[in-house]
């Protein structure tokens, strides 16, 4: 994945439909606090199995997440920053569920790759939980690999809204709530 390697800590995202103007603002919100993006744009059909526009998180900015040493003003930040983001692609983008935003973040904890879909229309206030809920995932995959040496391909970190909390599901447990969800 392309980083911009002026910053340790960096977000990449692609395709996602935002103006210069405001990719410049994010540039701005995340360079106070030393976390560089880079916006890629890939202009070929692109096929996805998730449909959804995706903000990679370095390993760095991951593993200080899951330790819980990425300071306060810093997460808000961040927090703050990737609601902007969540907000103007999701308004762009045609979404066909009125429940998903159509952003997701996309990292890896040692041998998982986590897809974790962003909801629609949450608040500051939700977001903000949402964040923590998400945080608190990564902590438990990453605990579960060092205890496990689990050989995890891809993990699915899903929002229910009756409940208001995260699941952790494997790639099994995703395909067949997708399919539940079809019939």
């Amino acid at each position: 994945m392309v980083y911009d390697d002026k910053y340790k800590l960096s977000i990449a995202t692609e395709n996602a439909p935002l103006r210069p103007s405001e990719q410049q603002e994010i540039r701005l919100m995340l360079s106070r606090h030393d976390i560089g993006i880079a916006f890629l744009e890939h202009r070929s059909i692109i096929n996805s199995v998730l449909d959804s526009i995706p903000i990679f998180l370095n390993p760095d900015i991951t593993n200080l997440l899951i330790s819980g040493l990425m300071m306060p003003a810093v997460y808000d930040a961040l927090k703050k920053c990737l609601l902007y983001m969540v907000a103007k692609i999701s308004v762009r983008k045609n979404i066909t569920e009125e429940k998903e935003s159509g952003v997701a973040f996309r990292l890896n904890i040692d041998n998982a790759d986590i897809y974790a879909p962003i909801p629609a229309g949450l608040s500051d206030k939700q977001f903000s939980a949402y964040m923590d809920m998400i945080k608190n995932s990564f902590t438990i995959i990453s605990k579960k690999q060092e205890e496990t040496k689990a050989d995890y391909h891809q993990i699915f970190i899903m929002y229910d809204n009756e409940r208001e909390k995260v699941d952790i599901k494997t790639v099994q447990d995703y395909a067949k709530i997708q399919m539940e969800k079809k019939k």
